[in-house]
């Protein structure tokens, strides 16, 4: 979800990408926000669960993942 929002403006223009949810309209940005929203939340959840220890080290993942959306851009 959260790379089909960084992408949004570059699919509708995308002929290989111009039917994906966001851009059609199935899936409104709201939606996929709050799909994000508790992924991240389900992510904290059962890490916390596995040993509180390991959210110091979920950022790293985290960020990685996020960061993917933005990097795959360059060549």
């Amino acid at each position: 979800a959260f790379n089909g929002l960084t992408d949004i403006k570059l699919d509708k223009i995308n002929p290989r990408s111009f039917d994906r949810p966001l851009v059609e309209g199935s899936l409104t940005v709201w939606e996929a926000v709050a799909v994000v929203g508790f992924c991240v939340v389900v992510t904290l959840v059962s890490t916390a669960m596995i040993d509180p220890f390991y959210l110091l080290l979920l950022p790293i993942p985290v960020v990685l993942s996020f960061a993917y959306s933005f990097t795959k851009r360059f060549k």
